[in-house]
Formats: structure tokens, C-alpha cells, sequence
């Protein structure tokens, strides 16, 4: 079902009926608007008609890498792009039932929206989704609409995020970190000499008591257990005084009373599990809605109950991001995992932590990462550190990526294979659509084969190209029969055909050159230059179109050739694609309907891709690729403000709401 927004509704009222109805129920096809009406993202039905696929009033949506959002114009054309990074979607919260769509149309007049979506509902409240006309829109929405009262409720407005439909990231506000002392007391060991109660000192500090980390001090005072003492705390309120003679080999020892007796009775929430460090219990509550956690912060912050011997309770309305990692991602980042945790802890303390929990004895099972702060702008850099982790190290060169075709021909392949054998715990991936190369493993060795593909690349790329071109009929023979036994003899990345410019680029030393003179000559030898004196003659091989297929213009290929055009664009990566009629001087792109009938379903995909990523790398300054593997690819905008996958900060005045975001 199409969603209709409030202007195309008005415009529809004076439509035929039956006009409305056909065209709401269409899945595929909507007519091209008016330049001065904002519409909704177009799909391509994939059993359309030739005409209609033909039409340049048309778009397609694709989405790329699971979450990126990218609308094209025909011949693969990128007009628009959503990264997942930012949304035009907003969900209103708490709507009452008895809210009608005039209603809607009233609260949403000072925006400009594109749909609205009032489910029907048999319970008291329902969720309305709202699509705004830009991003900016549907931000300014949140911030007005969010805790206003309407119909007689407080509604919510809360900004949807396009994340992977993967579900590896769950984003929680609603929840309240608890702290407080863990029932505990303080022991003292005595000891005969000063060297004893220096090695006691030693082998105790930091030692694992229970499920208390202790920590070790010389103390000169009372009590006075023996000539040297050791103050040890907190220690577990639960051990006894032979356990603990025993424990630091102490020639005696004396205990304080404790704070209170067990957490049995304290707590019946998610407690993380022991041990804890410096003697304080954490523990997480969940709550219905942000207000409410934001209430028992309040409420209970800084108190001092009973049941937990009157010691400091800290209550903190957090906000935080879970990931789920595999076995294998794990194990490569588990290194930077801790550094970035060391990092975090130098620059901002206890407000902010990364947490990982594998279940016990699983080494196969997938690891729970949870990102945690009470300041969301903090946890929106975290994560955006965190998952650089996750899309492992870029290889650029001069702060763009760096990119050879050698990395995916056989010899790159054993290359990069040569790299892994090199750099033990070195992981290296090459992504082809994107055109990156990524690295994971300890840092030093990642470091080393980082600046040995640099001069590797920066090597190949320091060879000579040659352009020959390839004029007439010679160019379109020369693609179908000689193209693939050149590449054959001078490798597969060395030869690549520029069909726009209809010039033959060869990348190698004089023999290289000469090798790729000698087979066009003989080819030209052979073949002549007769010119076709026939009007049904295709634009790639010169002769007659055999299953012909027209475009607009006019012009007429072979079915072959087009598919074969068609699916070359994967490496030549030259968009949009043109009608390479009248010597390629023809502008008429090739359209999407006719590309989508002649490629199989996954030639197709790779197009779009390839189309998707040469957009990118063309604007350096306006989007910041991340690729990885077994994850979603990603591309950022480039702005520091907008960078970031959590919600809070797809824009830079988002922070101020960043509370009302999810």
C-alpha cells in the first residue's frame, strides 16, 4: 500500500474514484509529480513494461549495504542519498484513538510532510508514523511536537533512525544505572618484618577476594595487629578471620564490622555480575519511557536506605547502545576494544563505559558489547569510535582510499594472502564495490602491513598508462572477440576500456605497449574499416543489431552488446550510463526498466553498487566511506556533527533533544 500525504490527498479529492483507488493499490508506479509538490521515494516494479521503464519521469530507490538508502535516475544516476545517518521519519507516541486524519492534518500544517500513517487501533493509544519532507523538517518536528499535549494526551515525538534491519544495535533510553556499596568491610593483616608486608602488599593488591577486587596499603594506627600492618578493603562483609589468615598468610589478623549483610534482600533487578571493583555494585533497572527513568533518577539519587546499610545509592538515567558480535569479529577487536576503554576512561572517568559480556565457556557464542553514558553527545563520539573498530582500518593515501584493480586479480589476491602469512593476527579484506581494503589485528603488526600495501599500490600506480584509441567500427570488434585475450596477456587489471571516450587504456612498460599495438594492428589487418551502409546498426560492434533493442533516441543495439555495456560498468565505473550512439556523442541515458530486464538479478545489484560507490569516491569532501565485513558497509557524511550512526546527533542541533530521539 502506498501511504498518501496530505497534499496528494486534497489533489485526489477531485480525481475520479476509481482513478484513487487504482492508483493507491499500484506498488510499483506513481506518475512524476510537479516540480513544486515534494513526493515520496519511487520503486521500479520489476514487471513493468518496456515503455513505461523508458519513461525519464521515473526513479528507482535501492537500498545498498542493508541500511544506505539511494534514489536513482536512469542510467544509473545518483540523486539522493540517505545514509542511514539521518531520518524524515518521525513516530508519534501516546495518540489517542479518537484522533481522526483531519485532526493529524491540523497538528502537522506548519511542517511540510509527505505521508502520514494513522493505524487503526482497539486500544486506548496508537503510534502514528509521520514522513516529513526533509530531514530538517522532521528534527524541528521532534523538538516542537515532543510532550505536547493533544486530544487530551502528552504525545511523544521521537525520531526513527534508518539502522540495519539486521538488528545487531539496540538502542535503550529508558534505562537507570544503580551503584552503591557492595556489602562489605575492611581487614587488617599484621605481619613480622617490612619485607613480608611489602610482598603481602604485592600479592594482594588487586587480588580477588569472593566477589570483592581488594586493594592494599601499609598502615601505621589502630588497630595495631602486629609490628607491620596491612590495611586490606573492601573485603567481602562474609569472610571469617581464619579464611582471611589463611588467605594473606598474615600472622594475624582483625576485620571491621560490616556495612550491612548481603544483597539477597536489597536488590530484585539486573545486578551485573561480581566481581566488583572498588567495592561498588552496579546494577541496571528498565523503565517504561524516558520520562520515567529520568523521575526515578530524581527520586532516588544520593540516597541512603536501610536495606543497604545506609550507604550512597547513585542513580543515573543513562543512555545506551547494545551490540552483538560474533565469535570471529570478537576476536578481532577485542585488543581495541580494551585500548578504546583506556582511552575513555583517561579523557572522561566513570561517566561513560563499554561493557562485554560472552556467556561462560562458549567460545563459539556471539559477545554482548553495551556502550553506556549519562551524556549522550559523549556516547554519540563513543560509538562512532566504537564501530571504526568494527569497520577495521581503512588503507588510504592522502585521507582518501586507497584502491588498485591488481588487489582483485589472481596475483593481488596471493599478495594480500602473502600479507596475512607475513603480519601474524593480521586480518585484511578487500571490498570491491567499495573499492577499500580494510585491516584488523594488533596494532603494531596492522601498522606494518598497512605501509607495506601503501608502497605496494603506490608502486603499480607509479607504472606508465598508455591511451590507444580504438575509432569506428574497430572499437565495437575489438570489445567482442580481441578485448578478453589481451587482458589474458597482460594481465586482467593492466586493460580496461574506457567506452565513453572509446580509448583502449593499457597500464605497463613499453613491452605492455607494444604487445596492445601489435593486436589492434592485426585486428585492423584483418577486419578493414567498411562502414555498415545499414540505419539497424548497433553503436558497439558496427553491424547489424542482432534481437535489437531500441532506446528513446532512436538508437538500436544488439542485445548482447547492451548487456554486455551494461554489466562493464562494474569496472569501468563510468556514470551515468549513455546511448553511445552517434560516435558516444548521444546523451540519452540508458533506462533502468531496460537494464533491469537484460541483467540477472545480482549483475543488477552490482551496478547499483558500483554506481553507488564511483558517486561516492567521486566527493571525498562530502562522504566518509566505512566498510567492513559481516556488517554493514557504510558511508557518513563528512561533517564531524553528522557522522555518527546514533540518533542523537544526525544533526547538529539534535543534541538539545538528543533525550527524545530513538
Amino acid at each position: 500500500m502506498v501511504i498518501i500525504g496530505p497534499a496528494l490527498r486534497r489533489q485526489l479529492k477531485l480525481a475520479n474514484n476509481d482513478l484513487r483507488t487504482n492508483q493507491r493499490s499500484r506498488l510499483g508506479y506513481v506518475p512524476h509529480p510537479p516540480r513544486t509538490t515534494r513526493w515520496l521515494t519511487i520503486m521500479i516494479h520489476p514487471t513493468a513494461t518496456l515503455n513505461r521503464c523508458q519513461n525519464p519521469n521515473f526513479f528507482m530507490q535501492a537500498t545498498i549495504s542493508d541500511h544506505i538508502k539511494v534514489r536513482f535516475d536512469q542510467g544509473f544516476d545518483v540523486r539522493d542519498v540517505m545514509t542511514g545517518f539521518e531520518s524524515r521519519w518521525v513516530h508519534l507516541g501516546n495518540v489517542s484513538t479518537t484522533v481522526t486524519s483531519v485532526d493529524m492534518d491540523e497538528l502537522l500544517c506548519p511542517y511540510k510532510v509527505d505521508s502520514v500513517n494513522l493505524p487503526e487501533s482497539s486500544g486506548r493509544t496508537v503510534t502514528v508514523k509521520v514522513q516529513f519532507a526533509s530531514t530538517e523538517d522532521a528534527i524541528k518536528a521532534v523538538m516542537d511536537l515532543n510532550g505536547i499535549e493533544f486530544a487530551k494526551r502528552t504525545i511523544t515525538a521521537k525520531l526513527s533512525i534508518n539502522n540495519s534491519s539486521r538488528g545487531s544495535t539496540i538502542l535503550a533510553d529508558t534505562d537507570v544505572q544503580l551503584v552503591w556499596d557492595a556489602p562489605s568491610r575492611a581487614g587488617y593483616a599484621g605481619y613480622e618484618t617490612l619485607e613480608d608486608a611489602r610482598a603481602a602488599l604485592k600479592s594482594l593488591n588487586g587480588a580477588l577476594l569472593d566477589y570483592l577486587v581488594m586493594t592494599a596499603q601499609l598502615y601505621e594506627g589502630l588497630p595495631c595487629v602486629h609490628a607491620y600492618n596491612v590495611m586490606l578493603e573492601p573485603i567481602p562483609a562474609n569472610v571469617t578471620v581464619p579464611y582471611l589468615r589463611k588467605f594473606t598468610n598474615a600472622k594475624d589478623v582483625m576485620v571491621g564490622p560490616p556495612n550491612y549483610d548481603s544483597l539477597d534482600r536489597a536488590i530484585n533487578f539486573n545486578v551485573l555480575p561480581a566481581p566488583y571493583k572498588d567495592g561498588k555494585v552496579k546494577a541496571w533497572a528498565r523503565f517504561t519511557s524516558p520520562a520515567e527513568a529520568r523521575a526515578a533518577q530524581d527520586d532516588l539519587d544520593q540516597r541512603s536506605p536501610k536495606i543497604i546499610g545506609h550507604t550512597t545509592l547513585s542513580c543515573r538515567h543513562v543512555v545506551s547502545v547494545s551490540h552483538v558480535l560474533s565469535a570471529a569479529m570478537y576476536k578481532k577487536i577485542r585488543g581495541d576494544i580494551g585500548l578504546l576503554r583506556l582511552s575513555w576512561q583517561d579523557r572522561y572517568g566513570s561517566c561513560i563505559s563499554i561493557r562485554e559480556h560472552t556467556k561462560e565457556n562458549d567460545e563459539t557464542g556471539p559477545t554482548h558489547i553495551r556502550l553506556s553514558s549519562e551524556r549522550p553527545e559523549l556516547l554519540s563520539i563513543l560509538k562512532y569510535e566504537y564501530e571504526q573498530l568494527l569497520h577495521g582500518e581503512t588503507v588510504t593515501l592522502e585521507k582518501k582510499p586507497l584502491w588498485d584493480d591488481f588487489l582483485i586479480a589472481p596475483a593481488g589476491r596471493a599478495y594480500i594472502g602473502q600479507m596475512q602469512a607475513q603480519y601474524p593476527g593480521v586480518h585484511i579484506e578487500v571490498h570491491l564495490h567499495s573499492r577499500t581494503i580494510s585491516l584488523w589485528g594488533p596494532m603494531v603488526m596492522r601498522h606494518r602491513a598497512r605501509q607495506e600495501i601503501v608502497r605496494k599500490v603506490v608502486e603499480l600506480k607509479a607504472q606508465q598508462l598508455w591511451k590507444i584509441p580504438l575509432s569506428g567500427k574497430l572499437f565495437g570488434i575489438f570489445h567482442s572477440t580481441e578485448f578478453s585475450t589481451l587482458r589474458g596477456l597482460l594481465g586482467f587489471d593492466n586493460c580496461i576500456l574506457d567506452f565513453g571516450a572509446r580509448v583502449l587504456v593499457v597500464r605497463g612498460n613499453d613491452s605492455a605497449f607494444r604487445t596492445a599495438c601489435d593486436v589492434i594492428q592485426d585486428l585492423q589487418s584483418r577486419q578493414g574499416d567498411v562502414a555498415n551502409p545499414s540505419e539497424n546498426v548497433c553503436p558497439v560492434c558496427f553491424g547489424e543489431a542482432v534481437v535489437p533493442m531500441s532506446l528513446a533516441c532512436g538508437h538500436r543495439w544488439c542485445r548482447s552488446c547492451l548487456t554486455s555495456y551494461l554489466s562493464s560498468a562494474v569496472e569501468n565505473r563510468m556514470f551515468p550510463l549513455k546511448c553511445l550512439g552517434n560516435d558516444a556523442t548521444c546523451t540519452q541515458c540508458v533506462p533502468l526498466g531496460i537494464s533491469r530486464r537484460l541483467l540477472s538479478a545480482a549483475d543488477f545489484n552490482a551496478v547499483i553498487e558500483a554506481a553507488f560507490w564511483s558517486y561516492v569516491h567521486s566527493r571525498p569532501d562530502e562522504f566518509h566511506p566505512l566498510s567492513h565485513a559481516g556488517l554493514p558497509t557504510g558511508v557518513s557524511l563528512r561533517s564531524p556533527e553528522r557522522r555518527f550512526a546514533v540518533p542523537f546527533v544526525s544533526h547538529p542541533h539534535l543534541s538539545s533533544v538528543s533525550n527524545r530521539v530513538s
